[in-house]
């Protein structure tokens, strides 16, 4: 019967690719510490909206908005809010402005521009790098969630809310405090604006159908992506298979969507 014997050179190499795991495997914890450290950190709404209401610069506008004819901005006089409504007309974009509004608090500005239930569709906003938009985060934001959990809105309507999302989002938020739901059972998802009305993974689990009643199946189509859509019939078996679309028309619980291959990989639905 054989020996094994273990040169020193193997032993040597074993112990050196131990220490090399060991290593790993504690830089590894250490980052996952510092990741959740660093979560810990991060910001509520409630949080962001408090810190920016204490360093609030008089006279300086908070956020600046505008509809297809005027310019509006918000200012904080130090002991009330005004909105100041500029010309966007070349000529007269320098003229003095016209003092609009006055408000007691910022509440109260807000409660004026929610009470139009298609405020966001009327107006628009962009990158506020000189204002002070994180005091009205919260505002912004909640108002957002609920209109996202309660209503069923169009794309054309995501993408204006996004827009103006986009501007309120502070890069010390926690995750989770700007939602987004499942386009099939509400259930909420990680935010993603590219894909307005993915649907769940539980959902996306679920049997879907061609319009003609075959089940069907999506997967890349090989490592690079893609979008292959397998037909089969009741009991399973392939019918064929087609990789020469972009996207699929499928039926889940009797409601319409759509298979295409996602960004980085992988398959996504959304709700037609």
């Amino acid at each position: 019967m054989g020996t094994l014997i273990s040169s020193g050179e193997s032993l040597a190499f074993t112990a050196d690719r131990r220490e090399n795991l060991l290593k790993r495997h504690y830089a590894t914890l250490k980052l996952k510490q510092e990741s959740q450290l660093n979560e810990a950190e991060k910001l509520s709404l409630s949080d962001l909206e408090s810190i920016h209401k204490a360093v609030l610069k008089k006279d300086e506008p908070i956020i600046s908005f505008f509809d297809e004819f005027y310019c509006y901005k918000l200012i904080h006089t130090g002991t009330h809010f005004e909105i100041l409504r500029y010309s966007l007309n070349g000529k007269d974009s320098e003229n003095i402005p016209a003092y609009l509004s006055t408000f007691l608090s910022i509440e109260d500005f807000w409660k004026e521009i929610a009470t139009d239930p298609n405020w966001f569709r009327a107006l628009s906003i962009e990158q506020q790098e000189s204002f002070q938009p994180f005091v009205l985060s919260r505002k912004v934001l909640e108002t957002f969630n609920s209109l996202k959990k309660e209503k069923k809105l169009s794309y054309e309507q995501l993408e204006k809310i996004y827009g103006w999302e986009k501007v309120f989002i502070h890069q010390d938020l926690k995750p989770g405090e700007v939602k987004q739901f499942c386009s099939n059972c509400t259930k909420e998802v990680r935010y993603n604006p590219r894909y307005p009305k993915y649907i769940c993974s539980i959902c996306s689990s679920k049997d879907k159908y061609s319009q003609d009643g075959m089940l069907l199946e999506f997967y890349n189509t090989d490592l690079s992506g893609g979008l292959k859509i397998v037909y089969k019939d009741i009991d399973g078996n392939v019918l064929r298979e087609d990789d020469s679309k972009a996207e699929c028309l499928c039926l889940i619980d009797g409601k319409e969507f759509t298979a295409q291959e996602a960004r980085f990989g992988g398959i996504v639905i959304q709700k037609k």
